[in-house]
């Protein structure tokens, strides 16, 4: 997804997310459940992160984890 956003804006780097905010999850992915891709000119990661909160804050959280995890990402390509 990350790559798909970058080429369809034109951006340098894109970050995109998929998740399980609640209320339902399996074993596999909980409740909480986010991964998140990145994406720039040198390549792309994705992380997978699980908050254990209600739906609410965790729709905060996968927010501010994918923002934070873009900042790291380019700063990484700026070394």
């Amino acid at each position: 997804m990350a790559e798909g956003v970058k080429k369809v804006t034109g951006s340098t780097y894109s970050v995109a997310t998929t998740g399980l905010a609640g209320p339902a999850g399996d074993e596999r992915n909980p409740v909480g459940t986010v991964w998140i891709g990145v994406s720039g000119p040198n390549g792309t990661e994705t992380v997978r992160k699980i908050y254990k909160n209600d739906r609410k804050r965790n729709i905060e959280r996968f927010a501010s984890a994918a923002l934070d995890t873009l900042r790291l990402f380019v700063l990484k390509d700026l070394k």
